[in-house]
């Protein structure tokens, strides 16, 4: 099996709770930048240097209006590299060093609140020059000449952005910390029902950095389906591009059932998407993809029925292969090669969740499929199933433990119509 290259753990010290939308992020690194135009643009007066304007007011001492100015200027700075804060740990949790509060958890609206002030003062103090400039409110200063002019509009202008820009840093902030429930997360019914277990620690976030990895170090995303269970965690890996089939993000983007919640998505996704078509062959079962930017040893098995396009995913170990069934079954019995049966608390909900209704009780479409490639695990297919208390981990006594190694096949690839991966002698062939 090809392996991924693993990016070196970065630093945890300046990870957040929940991941930051990258737009926030950009905003943080945009502030310094738009405040340094009037910083550079304020020091000459410093020195007495008038930069065209026009007034009678005479220009301070040089020993005051230098240290004057430049500590502004700094000032601005200061509070511009401030606002990162409100995008990295350390917004979250007091850094180590400062005494009393090291280490200590900030209460969330010890940030919003000054935030939120700080982002009104400034676009309070900056408004009425805006207007000013477009003729709405009179005071605006006069310059020696039009030069002059726009010299200074051009360098006061994007300062005036930075009220607004830390208002949206302060209600991301807000929204990161303080709206994630899981009633609108997952829906208070299906909470009530499903009871999932509520621990941040059993999260995908919390569980990445367990393994020593910041979320952004996460790329890909392979998902069955995007039933409120299955995708919930998206938004903790925000900089992943995630896989899934075009009939699902389609089913799931329109958001028309309730088993999607926009809530999961509404930090916009990067999607890789396959359609029907543009598969291959692989264990009789046709447009089975390979997955852009991933290894080839990793497909995507469409497995229709329980949602639209629902999906399984093959990973190739270089010894045997490995299936992810998803929601293809809920009991193990469904899989019995001599005996399949079904549960009858588990169709219940089973039964409920599928888009296309079946022809018998005990071989749904969703699982009809889905039973057909499990049934050949004599080929040495182990399978995993998320709602299964018993794992699938060994292959079907009539397998061999371990696979000889495959035979030799073309690999199948999105552009090559018609190859495929030839599957490995069954045992005793």
């Amino acid at each position: 099996m090809k392996a991924i290259n693993a990016p070196r753990p970065k630093p945890t010290s300046v990870d957040t709770e929940q991941p930051v939308p990258r737009w926030a992020r950009r905003v943080a690194r945009a502030i310094p930048w738009v405040l340094l135009p009037q910083c550079l643009w304020r020091l000459p007066f410093g020195l007495r240097f008038e930069m065209g304007l026009v007034g009678d007011e005479p220009m301070p001492n040089v020993w005051i209006s230098l240290p004057y100015v430049l500590t502004l200027s700094v000032l601005t700075e200061a509070l511009g590299l401030l606002c990162f804060g409100l995008v990295r740990g350390w917004g979250e949790v007091a850094p180590g060093w400062l005494p009393f509060v090291g280490g200590k958890r900030i209460p969330p609206y010890a940030a919003i609140i000054p935030a939120t002030l700080g982002g009104l003062a400034a676009t309070a103090f900056w408004t009425p020059t805006l207007l000013s400039w477009f003729g709405v409110l009179d005071g605006a200063k006069g310059f020696a000449n039009v030069w002059w002019s726009t010299l200074a509009q051009v360098c006061i202008a994007p300062g005036m952005l930075w009220g607004p820009m830390v208002l949206a840093l302060a209600y991301a902030y807000y929204v990161r910390r303080c709206r994630r429930h899981p009633d609108e997360y997952l829906g208070a019914e299906w909470v009530g029902y499903a009871a999932p277990v509520l621990d941040l620690n059993e999260t995908a976030l919390h569980q990445v950095r367990r393994l020593g990895f910041a979320p952004e170090d996460v790329r890909h995303v392979v998902l069955t389906h995007l039933d409120r269970d299955h995708a919930g965690g998206l938004a903790d890996l925000p900089h992943a591009t995630v896989h899934v089939h075009k009939a699902e993000y389609e089913a799931g983007i329109a958001g028309g059932a309730d088993r999607y919640r926009a809530a999961q998505l509404a930090h916009g996704p990067r999607w890789a998407t396959y359609a029907s078509e543009q598969g291959d062959p692989w264990f009789g079962f046709d447009a089975v993809c390979r997955l852009d930017g991933l290894p080839e040893e990793i497909l995507l098995v469409p497995l229709g029925g329980h949602t639209e396009g629902h999906s399984a995913v093959a990973v190739d170990t270089g010894e045997r292969w490995l299936l992810h069934a998803g929601d293809a079954y809920f009991y193990h019995g469904e899989v019995d090669p001599d005996a399949p049966r079904s549960h009858p608390l588990l169709d219940f909900v089973q039964l409920g969740a599928e888009v296309d209704r079946p022809p018998t009780r005990t071989r749904p479409p969703a699982r009809h499929r889905g039973r057909s490639l499990l049934l050949s695990r004599p080929l040495g297919i182990p399978t995993l199933r998320p709602h299964e208390p018993r794992q699938h981990i060994r292959p079907s006594p009539s397998a061999r433990p371990t696979l000889e190694p495959k035979q030799p096949g073309r690999r199948m690839g999105p552009n090559q119509p018609g190859r495929h991966l030839r599957p490995p002698s069954p045992a005793g062939a």
